[in-house]
């Protein structure tokens, strides 16, 4: 056989396996469309096993329902509730509206292209030993090469859009004894990629903590990487805040300076590599300062502040 023979032969063979897996993609597709997603309540219980073997928790559905009819199947849910190791509800959500990619067919679980919820209250504490948890649930130690159980967090890290709107959330800080912070009307958008994640929080503190505020972040890792290694994430995340009060601020995050005292705005880029800080600036526009030179030295008292910091 010659060459241009065997390059012919070997076109046709890739050709034709090529269409065989669109054929089969195409046909389960259209299996979803007119063959599950009518009768979509009717399985639920298995949706719910599905869903709860991918967030590795019990999973609870109210109601499922079709709300689209296009080529992206989307849905609505009522009453989702997310139980811990005791059957105690961790979190609960009273209405969630999402969109399934078309990557659940080749990965085998549930994938979604959106998921977007509305007015959740979401609890988030760090507890004396470093663990993170949401909504009761234990998400291990943040930047620890051993976090136990990954696959809550690889799976939510692989969902191509989620977003809260009108939600709360109450930041409690075990390991700084700070009292919680209540951020209220916070919107939260999360976008992920193969390798890249984004992050934006926009959140209203309260009235004596300052004015509403945005948190940016853009962050990559390597490919192969699971996605909740946090340790080989790098990126930048940007503070905005508008109108902050110092002395709130510096309960609960350890400033780059000796401020004890101060109300204005303030911007900071935060430079990450391998999980860890490696760089911060900060623009400052303060009134009403008192900062400390030294540990032995009284507070400074000035009327502004104006500063550039690295």
């Amino acid at each position: 056989m010659s060459s241009l023979q065997f390059l012919r032969t070997a076109a046709r063979v890739l050709a034709g396996a090529l269409l065989a897996a669109w054929s089969v993609a195409l046909i389960g597709w259209l299996t979803l469309h007119w063959g599950i997603l009518p009768r979509l309540n009717d399985w639920r219980p298995q949706i719910e096993q599905r869903l709860g073997q991918a967030l590795g928790v019990p999973v609870s559905i109210g109601a499922l329902r079709v709300r689209s009819g296009g080529w992206v199947p989307a849905f609505e849910a009522d009453d989702v509730r997310l139980l811990d190791g005791d059957g105690r509800i961790a979190l609960r959500l009273g209405r969630v509206a999402a969109a399934l990619a078309p990557q659940s067919l080749w990965a085998l679980e549930l994938r979604f292209a959106q998921i977007h919820l509305e007015g959740v209250a979401l609890d988030v504490r760090r507890t004396h030993d470093g663990h993170l948890q949401v909504a009761g649930l234990d998400l291990g130690e943040p930047g620890a090469v051993d976090t136990g159980d990954p696959r809550l967090l690889d799976w939510f890290l692989q969902q191509q859009e989620f977003v809260i709107r009108h939600g709360s959330l109450r930041w409690t800080d075990e390991m700084r004894a700070a009292p919680p912070l209540a951020l209220n009307d916070a919107d939260i958008v999360l976008r992920n990629g193969s390798r890249r994640h984004a992050l934006r929080i926009d959140a209203t503190p309260p009235p004596d903590w300052g004015q509403r505020f945005a948190l940016r972040g853009q962050f990559t890792r390597p490919l192969a990487s699971r996605p909740s290694a946090f340790a080989r994430w790098q990126g930048e995340l940007y503070a905005e805040l508008p109108e902050a009060n110092v002395s709130q601020l510096r309960q609960h995050m350890d400033l780059p300076f000796a401020l004890e005292q101060g109300r204005g705005a303030l911007r900071s880029w935060l430079s990450l590599a391998d999980g860890r800080l490696r760089a911060l600036t900060a623009d400052l526009a303060l009134n009403a300062v008192a900062l400390r030179l030294g540990p032995d030295l009284p507070p400074l008292a000035l009327a502004e502040l104006r500063a550039h910091v690295q």
